[in-house]
């Protein structure tokens, strides 16, 4: 991402639903701030809205186009150039083998309370404001919006 020459970015924490652990990619040489582990993530395009910017950014940097439910998680002005940057918690079924691009030179699964190192200082914040929050979606602690309309649906079809 550069951030200069973007209005918006985002990027997305994925988290399994089946292990509570957290997906970070390191960055590469080839990029702003290489060998530093962060979130999966770059500039919104013209036209996109962040959702659409943080998932088309998970397509891009780890090859994960599955299911996904995000849930905000901030924004805040980039550490670096005048961007305005879109934080999700991105919950995935299970964890999957990342597809990496050119950005990133490895990625990894890991417990949000033991992340690896060095990494980037917004993401360790991110893990560490959100601690509670990862640890609720990955035990089933919550109730999608389709979920909720499948048990009314239920409910009310058996009246």
């Amino acid at each position: 991402m550069n951030p200069t020459h973007n209005r918006h970015a985002a990027g997305a924490l994925l988290i399994a639903e089946c292990t509570g652990r957290v997906l970070l990619a390191q960055r590469s040489q080839l990029v702003d701030r290489p060998g530093l582990w962060a979130l999966p993530g770059g500039g919104v395009e013209p036209g996109e809205t962040p959702t659409e910017g943080a998932l088309r950014e998970l397509w891009e940097e780890v090859g994960w186009d599955g299911p996904v439910e995000l849930y905000p998680a901030g924004t805040r002005r980039a550490s670096r150039g005048a961007a305005t940057y879109h934080s999700f918690l991105g919950l995935v079924p299970t964890e999957f083998e990342p597809v990496l691009n050119w950005e990133s030179s490895d990625a990894g699964w890991f417990d949000p309370e033991d992340l690896p190192s060095p990494i980037h200082p917004e993401a360790a914040a991110l893990i560490q404001r959100e601690l509670g929050r990862i640890r609720g979606l990955s035990s089933g602690d919550h109730l999608t919006e389709a979920l909720l309309r499948r048990l009314v649906r239920a409910s009310l079809s058996r009246k």
